[in-house]
């Protein structure tokens, strides 16, 4: 088998990213299936495919009406389980149910394109380079299905080298998350005060803890907990929080982007080549065409514009321009917008709770991402479950439709009756 035949390529999941057709015969509806959902699959050692949920899934996608596909983020959480047996045995159902091809991209490279697209909308005179994307995207799907098939196949393959880089971000941002429900109203106050310059703070907590270890940063994290329990419920904080939801999410949706899309680039910056970025400093007044009422109002450096109109640009302007672009089209970006709503409302359910999230909830947010790509999305984590579908339901321009959020098979069955029957 070719090398680019190992994993479903991005290319070949079509134009339309949710079912479709291809010729007369509809595409499978593509079916996700979070840490969660699929630990449930192989709990108490039961045979998965003799479970409820393992038999419907089976059944359907024998049938061709489904196929289930994997993401980076359900080979992320079992880099990240301490038990190699029950680690061996979720990647091996998921192998199984995957065909071993079907791997998602990571997010940063979902919202890349997005990036690029709106781009060519808006300056007319650029093109996207789609193959050269498409390649670099294949590659992160051939990366992590590669670790998802070593962990399958070996019971104790070594992902300890990776730890570190996985779960510090993480408790960073819970502890970010902490601060801000040991004093809701303060933060709030000075997150919505913030400048668009210092923006990027919202990244991490106020303190700097980048020189502990990780260890100690789960300290901090139990720290912060023990505090949490002598204080009150503060639901009408809580509140304020949904009130300002939009403009947080504004706010912080920019850098977001920015950083994804950096990631994804900064090591193949080539894909940039077709950006024409003194001409778009040129036309930077030009609105995007028919979508006015979704740019922010950004300007640009005085000095930026001097140097670009001398063709003096520098490699940092670029990624000045690439900022800045992201900042003014981040309402036409669905993944970082999707990714900080959960953000959001996770943050407002703890503090109204008094219940902090875990670490976990930044892998919510990244598996979160998986809901621009599939038709179902099976999930038993009940916070999360009630977030995306008040997501769809809030706004479901951004996203195609129907979707489909559900727990258990019965919902799988109902909804695909439905979807027969349209």
């Amino acid at each position: 088998m070719a090398e680019n035949e190992t994993v479903t390529h991005l290319a070949n999941l079509g134009d339309n990213q949710v079912g479709g057709s291809k010729g007369n015969a509809p595409h499978p509806k593509q079916l996700y299936l979070d840490q969660s959902a699929v630990s449930h699959l192989v709990a108490n050692n039961q045979d998965w495919k003799k479970s409820n949920l393992g038999q419907t899934i089976l059944e359907f996608q024998n049938a061709g009406i489904i196929e289930v596909w994997a993401s980076p983020q359900n080979v992320v959480e079992l880099a990240l389980c301490s038990d190699l047996s029950l680690r061996q045995t979720i990647a091996m159902c998921l192998e199984e149910l995957t065909q071993g091809r079907r791997m998602y991209p990571s997010w940063e490279f979902i919202a890349l394109k997005d990036y690029l697209t709106s781009i060519a909308a808006h300056w007319s005179d650029h093109q996207v380079n789609f193959p050269l994307f498409t390649d670099l995207a294949g590659l992160s799907q051939r990366l992590y299905s590669g670790g998802l098939a070593h962990m399958a196949a070996l019971r104790d393959y070594d992902v300890s080298a990776a730890h570190d880089h996985i779960v510090r971000p993480k408790l960073l941002s819970q502890l970010q998350h902490l601060e801000i429900m040991m004093t809701p109203r303060e933060k709030l106050q000075n997150l919505l005060g913030r400048s668009k310059q210092s923006s990027e703070q919202m990244n991490g907590p106020s303190e700097n803890y980048e020189d502990l270890t990780v260890e100690s940063l789960r300290l901090k994290c139990a720290e912060l907990s023990q505090k949490l329990l002598g204080t009150y419920r503060n639901k009408s904080a809580a509140q304020q929080y949904e009130k300002n939801r939009q403009a947080l999410i504004d706010q912080r949706t920019g850098p977001l982007a920015f950083l994804g899309l950096y990631a994804a680039l900064k090591d193949y910056w080539n894909v940039l080549r077709s950006i024409k970025f003194q001409s778009i400093i040129e036309e930077w007044d030009k609105p995007f065409p028919g979508a006015e009422q979704l740019e922010a109002k950004i300007e640009l450096p005085d000095a930026l514009k001097e140097r670009a109109s001398e063709s003096k640009m520098t490699y940092a302007d670029h990624v000045d321009v690439l900022y800045l672009i992201a900042e003014r089209h981040h309402r036409l970006l669905p993944v970082p917008n999707l990714m900080m709503d959960v953000v959001m409302r996770e943050i407002e359910k703890a503090i109204k709770s008094n219940v902090p999230p875990t670490e976990g909830l930044t892998i919510d947010m990244d598996h979160a991402t998986v809901l621009y790509f599939c038709d179902i999305f099976v999930t038993h984590d009940s916070k999360l479950l009630d977030t995306l579908k008040k997501w769809a339901t809030d706004d479901p321009s951004e996203i195609e439709a129907p979707k489909c959020c559900v727990s258990d098979a019965g919902e799988i069955r109902r909804w695909l009756k439905r979807i027969a029957m349209t």
